[in-house]
C-alpha cells in the first residue's frame, strides 16, 4: 500500500481559553479532502471493505451494539470520524494529540 500524506495535520479546537491550535487525533479532524482516503486507508488497514463518515463501524458490518461492546476489538465502536488517526495509516508516523511541545 502506498503511504498516504495527509495536507494538514493542523486542527484549531477550543479550550477552555479560547481556541488553539493542535495536531488533528481523528480522522474528522482532518482537512475535508483528506478524510474519504483516510476512511479508505483504515478500512483496508482494518480488513474491512468501507468504513463510512458519521455510521458506527459495528452498524457498518452488521452488528448488534451488544455484539460490538462483546467483541474484542475496540475499534468497533468508533463512528468513521472518531476513529484515530493511527489506524488511517500504518506507514505513515503520526503523532496523535500533540497539544503542546
Amino acid at each position: 500500500m502506498k503511504p498516504m500524506f495527509f495536507t494538514n495535520l493542523n486542527y484549531e479546537a477550543l479550550g477552555p481559553n479560547g481556541p488553539f491550535i493542535r495536531r488533528a487525533s481523528t480522522i474528522g479532524e482532518l482537512e475535508h479532502q483528506d478524510r474519504l482516503p483516510a476512511l479508505r486507508d483504515a478500512a483496508q488497514n482494518l480488513g474491512l471493505e468501507v468504513i463510512h463518515f458519521g455510521v458506527p463501524i459495528w452498524q457498518t458490518l452488521g452488528l448488534t451494539l451488544k455484539e460490538a461492546k462483546q467483541d474484542n476489538r475496540d475499534w468497533l465502536i468508533f463512528r468513521g470520524e472518531n476513529l484515530p488517526l493511527e489506524f488511517a495509516n500504518k506507514n505513515q508516523d503520526i503523532e496523535i494529540g500533540v497539544t503542546h511541545r
